[in-house]
């Protein structure tokens, strides 16, 4: 009987030989797809691995040696030749601390050019568990990106605690090589989200814990120490403060005499909030504005490109008018006396809204164009941001409202989609 590779049998098998077999072999459906893409991959010249190699022999000697003796073929004698010597396999699973350069390969990389930059990097064979886990850790961080490897079973990702945490608490148990640091940043995590009343800031029982003084006094000194009248002032301080923590169930008592608007705001996850014109009347969002004791306000009124802030300024002041002084608003720019801008200029002469800016000035109006020197030279700063339009403002308006931690944008039918912040929320 004749002795040829294993190769040459699984060839043979799935008709991928020179010499056609008739009559062809009969190959059982359990073992079509394994027997025929190992055999695609050794025709092409790629020498099987063990794993490949041991599967293969066992396959063919246990179902197929009726059909390879009818052809005159020792499928036993056989299954122990190698046309190539078996190929080499990494199987290595490890999850450590790396130098960027040394385990990604990414030349247009931002993180390229920093040869000390640190990298999480995760390694293991190809594996349909662990690739899942993997899809789940970069679901928890979509901004976060796998870079390109040379080694395809190979992933790192941005070095910081919060991932390495993730990654290890994914893999723990199932690979067994992780660097000892990363083990001891996982424990530090774990005792910190078991424990986040010692560590994280918030307000615990109505008390400020974990959080500098000199951070809070200013709001302390404004609302009073926390209680359930004000909790919810100071929720929706939360991000000036740092503030992390508040307890659900007295949050809710806190907001249960205010309105819907102002509960969706407080609870609101973004600094910057477009307002729906269609939910929400101006009279509300103002309303708000003051519940929630956002005065001093900056209003900016759009004026760029080609839009007609008289309107916007009418209505708004028909509101502010109910709460604030006329002496008490200050319209910080004039437009153009033709067409509409003798319209908007008449009316802040008429009702004295041509004040200069004070430190008591509670109602400043700017436009979307430019900031007018007096805001920058005087020391006037505001509770919050009241744009009475959603088209795109010149970039020196946006860094300057960057810089507050409440920014709300009162959605028009003209809604512009150059919105420059990259994080937003619609209420």
């Amino acid at each position: 009987m004749q002795k040829i590779s294993i190769e040459a049998c699984l060839e043979m098998m799935v008709g991928l030989s020179d010499k056609p077999v008739n009559p062809p072999f009969i190959i059982l459906d359990k073992d079509r797809k394994i027997l025929t893409d190992i055999a695609k991959k050794v025709y092409r010249g790629t020498a099987l691995t063990d794993r490949q190699y041991a599967t293969v022999k066992r396959v063919l000697r246990t179902n197929y040696s009726t059909q390879f003796k009818n052809r005159d073929i020792d499928i036993h004698a056989s299954s122990n030749i190698l046309r190539k010597p078996l190929r080499q396999i990494d199987r290595s699973s490890y999850i450590k601390i790396g130098n960027y350069k040394e385990f990604v390969y990414d030349p247009f990389s931002y993180y390229a050019y920093q040869p000390n930059h640190k990298v999480l990097v995760i390694r293991f064979p190809f594996n349909v568990t662990y690739s899942k886990l993997m899809g789940e850790v970069r679901k928890c961080f979509p901004f976060y990106r796998t870079h390109k490897q040379k080694d395809k079973n190979k992933y790192s990702l941005p070095y910081n605690e919060r991932l390495a945490h993730k990654v290890v608490d994914k893999f723990k148990g199932k690979i067994t090589d992780i660097d000892p640091t990363l083990l001891e940043i996982h424990e530090k995590c774990e005792y910190f989200y078991n424990n986040k009343q010692e560590f994280l800031p918030g307000i615990y029982d109505f008390k400020i814990k974990n959080c500098l003084p000199k951070t809070s006094e200013h709001y302390v000194n404004k609302f009073g120490q926390p209680s359930p009248s004000n909790l919810f002032l100071f929720k929706d301080r939360s991000e000036y403060l740092g503030l992390k923590y508040f307890s659900g169930l007295h949050l809710e008592h806190s907001l249960a005499d205010q309105d819907e608007f102002t509960k969706r705001l407080v609870k609101r996850k973004a600094s910057v909030v477009v307002v729906e014109k269609k939910k929400w009347e101006l009279k509300q969002v103002i309303k708000t504005m003051f519940d929630l004791k956002r005065i001093p306000l900056l209003v900016v009124l759009p004026v760029f490109p080609k839009k007609d802030p008289a309107e916007s300024l009418e209505a708004s002041h028909k509101i502010f008018k109910n709460y604030v002084d006329n002496k008490d608003i200050s319209v910080l720019f004039r437009l153009e006396n033709m067409e509409s801008g003798i319209k908007f200029n008449e009316y802040v002469r008429e009702n004295g809204l041509n004040n200069k800016l004070a430190n008591n000035t509670k109602i400043v109006y700017i436009n979307n164009k430019k900031i007018p020197k007096p805001l920058l030279r005087f020391n006037w700063e505001p509770e919050g941001v009241l744009c009475l339009d959603t088209t795109r403002n010149y970039s020196k308006v946006n860094s300057f409202e960057e810089e507050f931690d409440l920014v709300v944008q009162y959605a028009t039918e003209e809604h512009s989609p150059w919105n420059p912040y990259f994080v937003m929320e619609n209420i």
